[in-house]
């Protein structure tokens, strides 16, 4: 499960879903638009890959979630390194966004213990405001 640590992440998100595309946000049918769903967590540990220390544990570089050259490290190197938290039976990996204006997303592994949902609110209501 991915989860957005603030508003400000999932807005990021969001609009890089639409990067690209003839089309943006703005132009969504509220009815079938994303809804945002605030979730509890249950008591776990997740490898932090937002700290320097934790990217070099990991063979990142301090510049993630960009490379050295400035390009943005993409999924092939960070997938490999999702399974390998999985393996050692971490219950998730904690990063830096990628997303432009996002700061921090969980990449929460569920392992049958679920998160409880606390509320949910319509595009218009987490969005736009």
């Amino acid at each position: 499960m991915y989860l957005n640590a603030d508003l400000a992440t999932a807005r990021a998100n969001a609009r890089a879903k639409f990067r690209g595309l003839p089309y943006g946000p703005e132009d969504l049918d509220p009815a079938s638009a994303p809804v945002l769903v605030d979730v509890e967590l249950p008591d776990g540990e997740a490898w932090d890959l937002r700290s320097d220390a934790g990217l070099t544990a990991v063979g990142l570089p301090s510049t993630y979630p960009l490379g050295a050259s400035g390009d943005e490290i993409g999924w092939n190197v960070c997938q490999p390194i999702g399974f390998e938290a999985w393996q050692a039976d971490s219950d998730g990996v904690a990063c830096r966004s990628a997303a432009d204006g996002g700061r921090e997303e969980l990449a929460w592994f569920v392992r049958g213990r679920l998160a409880t949902a606390s509320a949910s609110r319509s595009f218009d209501e987490w969005y736009w405001t």
